[in-house]
């Protein structure tokens, strides 16, 4: 009997071991997306300031702002010309009427206009005229 009894507990035990299955999902990870660094800047090629031509240089006078820009921008044409060797005369003329003002136009109480004719060694070079801002300024230029 006892035999039995341990062929039945064997058996017991036997069929009470049960398979058991388990199923996983692993999730992957996203794939890590890897960014660059950026690109460094390029570095700036010096690049050597243009020098001003006349027309630059005019164009500095009839846009300027006010009686001290426009001084600043006659200073500069001034030097350009006298780097340069070149001459010019000037006429100043009341804006409103157009009447030339011999004396006493760095001194006028009248918003003027201004005709400058510039010449290299006797021969037309440039021409160009402007609203004077402040006629004081009309003292670089030589006119009284």
């Amino acid at each position: 009997m006892r035999s039995h009894l341990l062929l039945v507990l064997a058996l017991v035990l036997a069929g009470c071991e049960t398979e058991h299955t388990e199923t996983v999902k692993v999730r992957n990870p996203p794939a890590a997306v890897v960014v660059p660094a950026p690109a460094p800047a390029p570095t700036p090629v010096p690049v050597a300031p243009r020098e001003a031509t006349i027309d630059d240089l005019v164009l500095e006078v009839q846009n300027a702002a006010d009686g001290p820009s426009q001084a600043t921008a006659l200073n500069r044409l001034h030097t350009w010309m006298a780097a340069r060797e070149l001459t010019y005369t000037t006429r100043v003329q009341r804006a409103d009427t157009d009447e030339v003002i011999v004396q006493g136009a760095s001194i006028a109480t009248v918003p003027t206009r201004v005709s400058v004719f510039i010449a290299d060694r006797g021969q037309p070079f440039r021409d160009f005229g402007f609203n004077c801002r402040d006629n004081r300024n009309l003292v670089i230029l030589g006119v009284r």
